[in-house]
């Protein structure tokens, strides 16, 4: 696999989970996925290693990570 930029690792991710969380119901705001169910806002953040982190780490610059949080608005 060729070395990705974190732009491309994101941009694959979103094109893939847009139409599952949209059909859950989250919208979209750059990198972050929200919904709100009564009081609590449901959070989902994805972030990708990219190329330069990769020659960092040695991790494969395809790497990407998902974190999930809840808000609760009152």
């Amino acid at each position: 696999m060729s070395k990705l930029t974190n732009n491309e690792v994101i941009k694959l991710v979103n094109m893939t989970l847009d139409p599952i969380m949209k059909n859950e119901g989250f919208s979209r705001s750059g990198r972050i996925y929200y919904k709100k169910v009564n009081d609590l806002i449901f959070i989902l953040q994805t972030s990708a290693v990219g190329h330069y982190f990769s020659e960092i780490t040695g991790w494969p610059s395809h790497s990407f990570g998902i974190n999930c949080g809840v808000w609760c608005d009152g």
